[in-house]
């Protein structure tokens, strides 16, 4: 998954998500036989990497070859995988599952595949790395939806995310030949988390009060803050949705570490996935 969805400032990240079957991928479990469904988009069109338009409003796309994860509640089903098509993806569940039983779907979908429904825990990385020759990674981000098996062929599931996404800018003026290095947020609540799926939904476990995002690139002289700016280039935290204090950014460039202290920050608002900041250095 590469870009993100959302309208800065508009609309909720629902997600719905698509993709053609992958069985090869994943193993098949023969309790009553399998049938094939097909799962579509139930919202807002989305996917999974930053992108913006003219009017530098931001929105999730897929990119080539993105896999999500899906499993039923079904008594031994487990978690197969299935490729992003056209905001559809073909599911194979066991012919015994009926309205009564739940279709979980998730994503990212990396090292799901063949585990039982209670033995997945997706993550909000920490450290992580920032490849600033690419564009957002949106496994970075966990997404989680789920919607009840059809009697007939088709079903469609709406999904959410459990994080936000923090867009960090920093402003060039005077440093734009300093290199950046590293960027650390820090906060008195847990900035991460992880969740486990089960029939009940997910459930969260608090992670770091700090994240640590390590620079990387194949262009070093690409990668001062005078031409990240021009590349618009950002820095994207992952943080859980809530409320923080005593927030505290680090920026690292070649020249020094400019620290800038006792911050707020809400990442809660209904309807918002993506949040801009801005900072302007002064002296490291």
């Amino acid at each position: 998954m590469n870009k993100i969805l959302s309208n800065i400032g508009l609309g909720a990240m629902l997600l719905s998500m698509a993709a053609c079957g992958n069985e090869a991928d994943t193993p098949v479990v023969d309790y009553m036989g399998m049938r094939e469904i097909t799962v579509s988009v139930a919202g807002p069109e989305s996917r999974t990497t930053i992108d913006y338009d003219g009017a530098d409003v931001s929105h999730l796309v897929w990119s080539e070859g993105d896999e999500i994860a899906y499993v039923t509640d079904f008594q031994g089903d487990v978690w197969r995988t299935a490729k992003v098509k056209q905001n559809d993806f073909t599911a194979q569940v066991p012919q015994g599952a009926t309205a009564a039983n739940r279709l979980f779907v998730v994503y990212p979908a990396d090292g799901v595949a063949g585990k039982s429904l209670g033995d997945v825990e997706l993550q909000t990385l920490n450290p992580a790395v920032l490849d600033l020759d690419k564009d957002f990674d949106g496994k970075r981000l966990p997404m989680m939806g789920q919607t009840y098996v059809p009697s007939e062929s088709k079903a469609s599931a709406v999904f959410d995310f459990k994080s936000s996404v923090v867009r960090l800018c920093v402003d060039s003026l005077d440093h734009g030949k300093e290199m950046l290095k590293e960027v650390t947020l820090s906060a008195n609540e847990p900035l991460t988390a992880s969740y486990r799926m089960s029939k009940d939904g997910a459930s969260v476990t608090p992670g770091s009060k700090s994240i640590t995002m390590s620079v990387k690139t194949a262009k070093p002289d690409e990668c001062t803050l005078g031409e990240l700016v021009k590349r618009d280039r950002y820095v994207y935290f992952v943080v859980n949705r809530g409320e923080y204090t005593g927030l505290t950014l680090k920026v690292t460039t070649d020249a020094g570490t400019y620290t800038f202290p006792n911050g707020k920050m809400d990442v809660s608002t209904p309807g918002r996935t993506l949040y801009r900041m801005n900072v302007t250095l002064d002296k490291p």
